[in-house]
């Protein structure tokens, strides 16, 4: 074995030994972190479809509300269990700062339900009996419209914080708000 044969063995040898030391665990470390960030974005995508069945349940809890208010309720409490559940999810992977806006949206929901309650409470100590059933509904109906601006307000601000935290997005996402539109035939009479 020549001198040179010998140098060529120690200096690949020595490469190897330092690519095992110091180059593997820094590519395996940036490995793991790319992997725990697919890992966030997947957990965020699944969050944003799981809300999407809250106001699902939400929506049908409003319509079953026109008909029985109890039932209506016992609807919102299902989507509040769902609510719970999509958020506990999140806890897993998301960041603190992800986790406090989703938890509005989740503290928005128990807010509307305590505010229900206390309304419907309210008129019974007013008439000593309960409520009629289209005011309860009336008042319903004006709660979930005011958590519905609410909530895309704070779906608007989550997905703009997941965007800048997981792909550096610069710019905002602007959830629009949809013009009501009037379908009363009194209105049309009155033209």
């Amino acid at each position: 074995m020549t001198f040179w044969t010998l140098l060529a063995a120690i200096v690949a040898s020595g490469t190897a030994l330092w690519i095992a030391y110091r180059v593997y665990p820094f590519q395996k470390a940036q490995d793991r972190k790319l992997e725990l960030q697919r890992e966030q974005r997947k957990v965020y995508r699944e969050f944003i479809d799981e809300w999407l069945k809250v106001w699902t349940e939400i929506n049908s809890a409003e319509s079953a509300a026109k008909i029985d208010i109890i039932e209506g309720v016992k609807m919102y409490g299902v989507a509040m269990r769902l609510a719970d559940a999509a958020l506990v999810r999140l806890t897993l992977s998301a960041s603190k700062t992800v986790l406090e806006c989703a938890g509005k949206r989740h503290s928005a929901l128990y807010a509307t339900h305590t505010s229900l309650g206390e309304a419907v409470r309210e008129q019974m100590k007013k008439t000593s009996s309960v409520m009629p059933q289209s005011e309860l509904y009336a008042s319903f109906v004006l709660q979930i419209s005011a958590l519905r601006d609410q909530d895309r307000t704070n779906l608007e601000n989550l997905v703009n914080m997941m965007r800048s935290e997981e792909f550096s997005s610069i710019g905002k996402v602007e959830m629009l708000r949809p013009a009501l539109i009037n379908f009363d035939k009194r209105d049309e009479i009155k033209q």
